[in-house]
């Protein structure tokens, strides 16, 4: 059962991730009247297929990618297109100002999808940048428990050798190692009772510091500062991803690398916690996708971007025969890193 749901999770999630942003690409070349023969989610047999008025939409048996099927976007699948096509209804026949809008479109669905995702979970479980008072755990024979600490109290003030201290946030509760070791008596709200509690804290071996026992939720907030908190989730995720590439070029954290193998575990483990770390663990997964997808390798969109950035300033496009030997190049080297890190994952499964 955990591993079917494993699967499940793996198919939808990725599908997903896959379909938002194919789906940019696709509005965008729509826009600008780019005829467009096929939009597939999935690879290899095909499962489901319905024609729209210009467009086949496809389900594909293999969830490990998809594409758009763009006029004038590859030589070699002119049959798949109307031989009369006037040029200005290819892709290679755009303005290149907007052939990069096209090209940037499936990053932005992905960044976009993040930013929704972030903002929904977060309206529901709190910022993740700021706590609460609110007490969300008492750990089983602490001094929290045995002082008679409940699940839901919020902590409004403390007192701690005779200095009393207002709370908002766990922040506040920050002490200095001489006073953490030190008895304080909490101002607790329960239920919209005011009452006061004496807590003698216990020296903790394994966290080398005087701890009570308790744990404390996210921030509450509402949906309008959620955006703002999700907007702010997606930036500081696209940084790190920066910097892990950072890293990556200067020989350090291929371990931290995961290929399908990797990602389909992480889901798996990720999808026994339950929808909400399952769905904001999608949100993390699309920003990725995203923020990889700008590299500049010419099999990626920031490599398609490069050559049409190429062509909006020298006025000349890349020489399709190069065009051709780089994209090929890029993918083997994207394939033999898939290959690595995959076997890499296999290795730490068994």
């Amino acid at each position: 059962m955990e591993g079917l749901r494993g699967i499940i999770s793996f198919v939808l999630v990725l599908g997903g991730i896959v379909a938002i942003h194919e789906f940019g690409h696709l509005l965008a070349a729509k826009y600008f009247n780019v005829y467009c023969a096929e939009y597939s989610i999935g690879m290899g047999p095909l499962l489901f297929q319905r024609k729209g008025k210009e467009t086949k939409y496809s389900l594909r048996l293999l969830p490990i990618g998809g594409y758009v099927a763009m006029a004038g976007e590859s030589e070699q699948e002119t049959d798949m297109f109307p031989p009369d096509l006037p040029a200005e209804r290819t892709v290679t026949g755009l303005n290149p100002w907007k052939r990069i809008i096209v090209q940037l479109a499936g990053i932005l669905m992905n960044l976009v999808l993040g930013v929704v995702i972030f903002t929904i979970v977060f309206t529901i479980s709190g910022s993740p940048y700021a706590s609460s008072n609110k007490i969300v755990s008492v750990l089983d024979d602490s001094p929290a428990s045995e002082a008679g600490l409940q699940v839901g109290d919020r902590i409004t003030a403390m007192i701690v050798d005779s200095k009393v201290i207002e709370v908002n946030d766990f922040d506040d509760m920050a002490l200095s190692e001489e006073e953490a070791m030190l008895p304080r008596i909490y101002t607790i709200d329960r239920a919209g009772d005011e009452i006061e509690i004496s807590v003698m804290p216990e020296f903790n071996e394994a966290n080398d510091q005087y701890l009570v026992g308790i744990s404390f939720g996210s921030q509450e907030i509402n949906f309008l500062q959620a955006i703002g908190v999700g907007v702010k989730y997606a930036a500081d995720s696209s940084l790190l991803i920066f910097k892990v590439i950072g890293d990556l070029f200067g020989g350090v954290g291929f371990e931290n690398l995961s290929g399908p193998v990797g990602i389909y575990t992480v889901t798996s483990q990720v999808a026994s916690q339950g929808l909400l770390p399952l769905f904001f663990f999608t949100g993390i997964l699309s920003v990725n996708v995203g923020i990889l997808q700008l590299l500049p390798l010419p099999a990626l969109d920031g490599g398609r971007v490069v050559f049409s950035l190429w062509e909006a300033i020298t006025g000349k496009p890349v020489n399709q025969k190069l065009e051709t030997v780089l994209i090929l190049a890029s993918f083997a080297l994207l394939f033999l890193l898939i290959i690595v890190v995959t076997y890499k994952d296999i290795i730490q499964l068994f």
